[in-house]
């Protein structure tokens, strides 16, 4: 099918339709794309900290300006969630999460998970030849392998962490976002879960695809002029790059943005002059 006509169809599709799809659009191919890529795979989240990889394959290079000046991704995380130092809990989604969460003090999180659409380690239980038993640092990591979209991942992460809320959520796909269907429905469904997830003072550092870039913007302003006491959130367009801090007294639920503004939105072109607000078009 033409993809602008494959887009054009996602459009008219409600939410739980879209979703329906988004879960059955992942082959075994897919999941056997990048399995040599160990710097996007699994990246270490600051470039001290990586080893042998690059440091363009860091967290740090997707997210530092978004973390307020700091030079060190694993302080600012530190710092944001000290009160919950040796209780923590972490999630990345998109990616097995050994090397990320082996770059914070040992300790600081008391239980991390990993979850990504393939298991990239080799026979062994190794990556990039180390052991995956040397990156535990005295606290449990889990690895869920399965798609993001799917109910059956978070009812693994509800069995592995009970009842409890998730203090730190990092995702950083990179080339893996081009399979998300062209539907800012899609990004909100996926955002609002792990929202919900979020304990009270947790922070997410989330990577969006580059379609949402107008709509998410927007929306960005829109949360800063009317939740900024309660919702620290800021957007690096260039990267994608959205975080969302969310402090005492934050709404249970994201605030939605307005639909048919971000259909509008959507269907601009790049060339296009007119100039979306919210509420209104103008020209």
């Amino acid at each position: 099918m033409n993809e602008k006509i494959r887009n054009k169809e996602n459009r008219n599709l409600t939410g739980t339709e879209m979703m329906r799809r988004v879960r059955s659009i992942t082959t075994e191919e897919d999941r056997m794309v990048g399995r040599d890529c160990y710097g996007s795979v699994d990246s270490a989240l600051d470039s001290s900290a990586s080893n042998n990889h690059s440091a363009g394959a860091t967290m740090y290079s997707t997210f530092y300006q978004i973390i307020d000046h700091h030079e060190s991704l694993r302080e600012y995380v530190e710092n944001i969630l000290q009160k919950h130092k040796g209780s923590a809990i972490g999630i990345e989604f998109g990616g097995l999460g050994i090397n990320l969460f082996k770059s914070f003090t040992p300790g600081f999180f008391k239980q991390s998970i990993g979850v990504s659409l393939s298991d990239y380690r080799t026979e062994d239980g190794s990556l990039a030849g180390t052991s995956y038993k040397k990156y535990k640092d005295n606290r449990e990591h889990n690895i869920i392998i399965g798609n993001l979209f799917k109910r059956e991942v978070y009812n693994e992460i509800k069995m592995l962490i009970g009842d409890q809320k998730v203090d730190f959520i990092i995702e950083r796909m990179l080339v893996g976002l081009q399979n998300v269907p062209r539907n800012f429905l899609v990004v909100m469904t996926i955002l609002q879960k792990w929202y919900e997830m979020l304990n009270e003072e947790g922070i997410m550092l989330i990577e969006v695809p580059i379609f949402t870039n107008r709509v998410t913007d927007q929306w960005v302003k829109f949360l800063k002029s009317k939740h900024g006491k309660v919702l620290e959130v800021a957007f690096d367009p260039f990267r994608g790059a959205l975080k969302i801090h969310k402090l005492r007294g934050a709404p249970r639920q994201l605030p939605k943005f307005n639909l048919k503004i971000a259909r509008e939105m959507q269907e601009l072109k790049s060339g296009d002059k007119g100039v979306i607000t919210l509420g209104k078009k103008s020209k």
